[in-house]
């Protein structure tokens, strides 16, 4: 039969990576507009994203934080509610965790089911969500602040191309260890086909998200955050992507969102405090926890019923 569980989980997966692009991907895009990025910019995150996805993702399991506890309905579930709280987030044009969600709404359906969180996994998670965004703020910060001892000792042509060339990596980079991550532990909740193929339409719909509906949200950083230089780019995406690649190789999906939000807004600071939009990194944080505890408590009354 054509229609299984295992291709409705399939189904459900590409939605997510659908609103995941839409929301988590033009986040990345709308830090790298905030010094005035390209078109081809863009382009380079995006193929960060497929790449990132398809192989990046390889190797990640959701069996290291999460075990084999949940039933193949319970995933179902996880998925659906997983969905629904992301394109909440995605059409109100309010960037949220998608890792949050994800993985609150997968402890409530353990936990309602009767089984148990492993003690490395809650310790998995507070590095990741509460000591990560600090990682990913002093990495940027040691970074930014080496950028401006260095940038006075070249020539204007030199840093006009050093800023082209790091904002081009990085792009790349930074959506590459996100993807790796984020869809890499999602395709690894679906068994269909195996690898690549859940990979690759998880990566396809992801980037269909990103360059299509989360255009609302590429200047999300420029306009309610702060206007950050090229360096500043630089060095939030370096401090982010960095720690994102500690919890890539663990498989502990982390938030992004969270680590470029910290990471941009904390610079050491080339504008005041004052100039800084705490209104929307606040309207972040405040969502991302709200959804997550939505889904938690969703999942877990659901099992019980």
């Amino acid at each position: 039969m054509f229609w299984d569980q295992g291709t409705a989980a399939l189904l459900l997966a590409t939605l997510i990576a659908f609103v995941h692009g839409w929301n988590t991907g033009s986040l990345i895009i709308s830090l790298v507009r905030s010094s005035g990025g390209s078109r081809c910019l863009t382009c380079a995150v995006v193929l960060g994203g497929l790449t990132g996805t398809v192989i990046g993702g390889r190797f990640v399991t959701h069996t290291v934080l999460l075990g084999g506890a949940a039933s193949a309905e319970g995933l179902m579930r996880i998925l659906f509610i997983t969905f629904l709280l992301l394109l909440l987030g995605s059409i109100t044009a309010t960037p949220i965790s998608y890792s949050h969600v994800l993985v609150l709404t997968a402890i409530g359906e353990i936990l309602g089911s009767g089984g148990a969180i492993e003690q490395h996994s809650a310790l998995y998670l507070i590095m990741g969500w509460i000591v990560g965004p600090f990682i990913a703020s002093v990495l940027t910060i040691a970074t930014h602040s080496s950028m401006r001892r260095l940038v006075p000792n070249l020539g204007l042509l030199t840093v006009s191309t050093m800023n082209r060339l790091s904002l081009y990596v990085v792009s790349f980079f930074t959506t590459f260890v996100v993807a790796g991550n984020n869809m890499g532990f999602l395709a690894s909740l679906v068994e269909k086909g195996g690898w690549p193929i859940p990979h690759l339409v998880i990566a396809l719909f992801w980037a269909l998200g990103a360059l299509f509906p989360g255009k609302v949200i590429w200047d999300y950083i420029a306009d309610r955050v702060v206007r950050v230089s090229p360096q500043g780019v630089f060095s939030a995406a370096v401090g982010s992507s960095a720690t994102m690649l500690v919890f890539l190789h663990l498989s502990v999906p982390t938030s992004i969102s969270h680590y470029i939000l910290a990471s941009a807004a904390l610079l050491p600071l080339q504008a005041s405090l004052h100039v800084i939009g705490w209104r929307a990194v606040v309207r972040v944080v405040v969502w991302s926890a709200v959804t997550s505890i939505l889904g938690f408590f969703a999942a877990w009354l659901l099992r019980l019923g």
